[in-house]
């Protein structure tokens, strides 16, 4: 396993600056707690005005060259990547029962889409250059939605490993389970954008109000007993991948249990969450929602032109 030679804040900047530049996108200007409140909903009629926001969360994959890394104790998964090296790997921030990727996942459903993980998977800053001063940045990136990476438990080291040219990626712990994604950021977006802004609104409002009403302890925790329900239909997906990309694994596959330590609840006494004042009608939902979204889930909010998303 290798780190690439640039810096996940470097790949993150390149990034944002293509949606900025070359997509006309916007980066939303979170509203902090500490400054005086203004009455600028003004800000969210523009913001949406402009395009269809978007939760991103950007992360600096590993290149994975060698044959003797943990994922090729897979046998399925050997058979698919062994000819496809290096490969990438994307580890999941597993701080407070991995609470980051739970909030994600929470976003996601509460409203409906818009949020996506974005990794690196070029293994060098030459190749990263190269894209970014070529205008097409997004060549240098994987997308992976939050719902779609399901995992088994909240205490083991969990990432996925994936190859941009293969549209299947692999969720590992001690075991690797895969499962499909479409890459490529427009094909990610077509649905969302075409949501009205009014149905948008209304569900950012529904996940800012459950915000302050329960914490993101609780939002994560009720998101992880969403995750433990439907890991028997991730499974079974993942073993109908194996039948139909490996011919040599005709027998039933066999993954390991989703552990019922998901249904713990977190009681975190140290990192208690302090509720927030309810939101006035004045208040901007979205530069609250870019707040919130980088202090819970490391992520930032950036608005995108419809048209460039279709």
């Amino acid at each position: 396993m290798a780190s690439p030679d640039f810096s996940e804040f470097t790949f993150g900047y390149a990034v944002t600056r293509h949606i900025e530049e070359v997509l006309g996108g916007r980066l939303a200007v979170p509203n902090f707690p500490t400054q005086v409140e203004e009455a600028d909903l003004g800000y969210d009629v523009d913001f949406l005005a402009h395009g269809v926001p978007l939760v991103i969360q950007y992360k600096r994959s590993s290149v994975m060259k060698r044959r003797d890394c943990k994922e090729f104790d897979s046998s399925h998964f050997a058979y698919l990547f062994d000819n496809l090296r290096p490969f990438f790997r994307m580890n999941l921030h597993k701080h407070h029962r991995y609470q980051q990727h739970m909030m994600l996942r929470a976003f996601e459903r509460i409203v409906g889409g818009g949020v996506l993980y974005c990794t690196s998977s070029v293994p060098n800053k030459m190749e990263l250059d190269g894209y970014y001063r070529a205008a097409n940045m997004f060549e240098a990136c994987t997308f992976f939605t939050p719902l779609g990476i399901n995992i088994p438990d909240v205490y083991d080291d969990h990432f996925v490993s994936f190859h941009p040219r293969l549209p299947i990626a692999y969720v590992f712990s001690e075991q690797g389970m895969p499962f499909r994604y479409a890459d490529g950021f427009a094909s990610k977006m077509i649905g969302w954008a075409s949501e009205g802004s009014d149905d948008i609104l209304a569900s950012v409002r529904r996940f800012i109000e459950d915000l302050d009403t329960v914490g993101p302890v609780e939002m994560a925790w009720r998101e992880r007993v969403s995750s433990y329900e439907s890991f028997s239909d991730a499974a079974a997906e993942g073993r109908e991948i194996i039948r139909e990309w490996t011919s040599a694994y005709d027998s039933e596959v066999s993954f390991h249990s989703v552990s019922k330590d998901m249904l713990v609840p977190f009681e975190d006494t140290v990192h208690r969450y302090r509720r927030s004042r309810p939101i006035r009608k004045v208040q901007s939902l979205f530069k609250r929602l870019a707040y919130e979204v980088y202090l819970h889930m490391d992520a930032f909010l950036v608005s995108v032109p419809r048209e460039r998303l279709k």
